[in-house]
């Protein structure tokens, strides 16, 4: 294929790959130059300025995670308690429950042994009032025959 390109094109196309060439010859170059003194120092005070950021920061992110791990373990413990203290309650208010539902059943129990003596009082009373009525009855009766008695015997 080259055979067939005209001559300048070949010459241009040459060229361009001295050129190519040249560039990577100098980028392999610069790639392997030694830094200078001043450089190499800095770049290393750098280095060592952020290792020892980094171990501070790792040291402080190490502490953060202890007061939280102190924070997480006070919260659960936190939370065994309100478990505990929720049974205890639980089983407190299940013994008023059954306590209430004992003493409700002795007040139906009182309630219906009052609705008796109630009843039988009211059944006394009846029968006292219908005594009365009938003793009322015959008071009457009494004295009107006394009035007679008493018209009878008037001159």
């Amino acid at each position: 294929m080259a055979q067939t390109l005209p001559r300048e094109i070949r010459l241009e196309l040459d060229q361009l790959k001295e050129e190519v060439g040249s560039i990577k010859a100098m980028i392999v170059k610069r790639s392997t130059l030694p830094l200078p003194a001043w450089l190499s120092t800095i770049f290393q005070g750098v280095t060592l300025t952020i290792l020892i950021a980094a171990a501070f920061w790792f040291g402080s992110l190490g502490n953060a995670v202890a007061r939280t791990e102190t924070a997480v373990e006070e919260l659960r413990k936190s939370v065994q308690e309100l478990k505990e203290s929720r049974v205890e309650t639980n089983s407190r208010l299940k013994a008023i429950e059954d306590s209430k539902v004992e003493m409700n059943g002795r007040l139906n129990a009182f309630e219906a042994q009052m609705n008796t003596r109630l009843e039988a009082m009211n059944t006394r009373l009846k029968a006292l009032e219908d005594s009365k009525a009938e003793t009322n009855t015959r008071l009457r009766a009494i004295e009107l025959r006394l009035t007679n008695i008493e018209k009878k015997l008037e001159p």
